[in-house]
């Protein structure tokens, strides 16, 4: 985009400076027409060719600047429109992967009115609340990548114009900033998300308080709550025999796409119980279809690995 824009500002430059010449050429022959300069005729001849001249550049360096503006302008256009449509698509997916969190979050607090939960449906409920963190996440991304898609339509739109070229430039650095700080913001938040998931899954309010009374605790003296949380966590993590936030993050993603693959499949278990997990697979985006006599087709289902390149986007 700034290329184009770039190659029309360089014709039109020319044409305005040729213009120029040739306006001031003129004047300099009407003065000389009117008896208030006088030139010799070498010299009136050659204002006479520099003022051709430099009209045929402005005609030649206006008509070459157009096409390339309309050109230019388009191809923008287009590839704005469809970057605008793909995210648009992705917004869509994302409030649809919200509905599928809620409604079996919806389902799991029915359960919970009639008896205790197990201790699978205790996991799905961790794991909806990590889940919804992520598809909102998805949703908050896709509308900003629709904002900085819609610029670059405006930005093919004036550069058409051919007037428009200098603010076209300004309005495709501004998506430009709007797609670089959607992209360190995401990348912020994916590395809070899988702190939080791994908070819920260790229980860790339950240790930040228990360490900020315990007096044998020493560290936890003047330490701010997120400090001593993180202190905590890594200490945790050390004992479980995790390096990283990342490989405990992995080991819970893939614990969590076994139990939703086992469940959405298990035809011991009754239907309801088998579509909240069902419910839970489609809040990663996937479809579960089935067959005209009520069976789930197998070349649809899933795959634990499908599930787990999902989560760990």
């Amino acid at each position: 985009g700034n290329t184009v824009a770039g190659a029309a500002n360089f014709f039109t430059t020319i044409a305005t400076n040729a213009g120029n010449t040739a306006m001031e050429l003129a004047g300099k022959m009407a003065a000389h027409a009117a008896g208030e300069t006088v030139m010799t005729e070498t010299e009136l001849a050659s204002t006479m060719a520099g003022q051709a001249t430099a009209e045929a550049t402005y005609n030649a360096a206006s008509q070459a600047a157009v096409p390339i503006y309309y050109a230019g302008g388009s191809i923008l256009m287009i590839a704005g429109a469809a970057k605008l449509i793909g995210h648009g698509v992705h917004l869509h997916r994302a409030k649809k992967n919200i509905a599928s969190v809620n409604k079996t979050e919806e389902m799991l607090k029915e359960k919970e009115e009639t008896h205790k939960l197990t201790k699978d449906e205790r996991r799905l409920r961790r794991f909806c609340q990590h889940r919804k963190e992520g598809a909102k996440e998805e949703k908050r991304s896709a509308g900003l990548s629709m904002i900085s898609a819609s610029m670059t339509v405006i930005s093919g739109a004036l550069i058409t114009t051919g007037v428009g070229a200098p603010l076209a430039i300004v309005t495709m650095f501004a998506g430009m900033g709007i797609d670089i700080a959607n992209s360190i913001v995401g990348s912020k938040r994916k590395g809070r998300m899988r702190k939080n998931a791994i908070d819920t899954y260790l229980q860790m309010d339950k240790m930040v308080e228990k360490a900020k009374t315990n007096p044998s605790y020493l560290a936890a003296e003047g330490m701010k709550e997120t400090e001593l949380r993180d202190k905590l966590r890594k200490e945790m993590l050390a004992q479980l025999g995790y390096s990283s936030v990342d490989e405990c993050f992995r080991d819970i993603v893939v614990a969590d796409a076994k139990l939703l693959y086992q469940k959405a499949f298990d035809d011991s278990i009754s239907e309801d119980e088998r579509k909240m997990y069902e419910e839970a697979i489609k809040s990663l985006g996937f479809k579960i279809k089935r067959s005209s006599k009520g069976d789930r087709d197998s070349e649809n289902k899933p795959t634990v690995q499908m599930m787990v390149a999902k989560l760990m986007k």
